[in-house]
């Protein structure tokens, strides 16, 4: 595990992993904490919405951010991909600290589980696989994960062409017609 982003995606799994078996171990019945009913239906919604944006609209926002921030470029630096990786990686991994207090905190049982499978698919499907990997650096066009020489500006972009705006084929209207 020497990928940088297999040690951040590591760092922050193994708390809430570390919390989830020290919970099951002190408190087998659930719920050590104790609110009250009001406080149990802000706390459960307020968890499961950001469980449900940490897991699956934040990162799709952010990477809908990268790809339109970047173009018009022919390639995406190195550096610039690992720290859009990394970024993405930490926002993914604050989903299952969500899971734990869904665990430790009285909730419904919809808000509870919801919780816990959108953790279950944040770990599954953003885990940094070389497979994954490979295909963010070829969607970007991107080399292997070697930093650029100091001061190497690697990324380019593409040239607009003159009146470049949108041309339906040949005989047909933009529906296809």
């Amino acid at each position: 595990m020497n990928h940088p982003l297999k040690r951040v995606f590591l760092a922050m799994l193994l708390p809430p992993i570390l919390g989830f078996g020290i919970a099951c171990l002190a408190f087998p019945d659930r719920c050590p904490i104790q609110l009250s009913a009001d406080a149990v239906a802000v706390v459960s919604f307020t968890v499961f919405v950001l469980a449900a944006f940490f897991g699956m609209a934040g990162p799709i926002l952010y990477r809908s951010q990268f790809v339109h921030r970047h173009r018009n470029d022919i390639n995406v630096s190195t550096q610039e991909l690992l720290r859009f990786e990394k970024n993405l990686t930490m926002m993914v991994m604050l989903t299952p600290y969500m899971a734990l207090a869904a665990y430790l905190v009285p909730m419904p049982p919809f808000h509870r589980y919801g919780t816990l499978l959108l953790a279950l698919y944040a770990v599954y499907y953003y885990y940094p696989s070389e497979k994954r990997l490979a295909f963010d650096r070829r969607l970007f066009r991107t080399g292997r994960w070697m930093p650029a020489a100091a001061g190497q500006d690697v990324r380019q972009r593409r040239q607009p062409a003159h009146g470049d705006t949108y041309r339906p084929p040949s005989g047909r209207d933009r529906y296809g017609l």
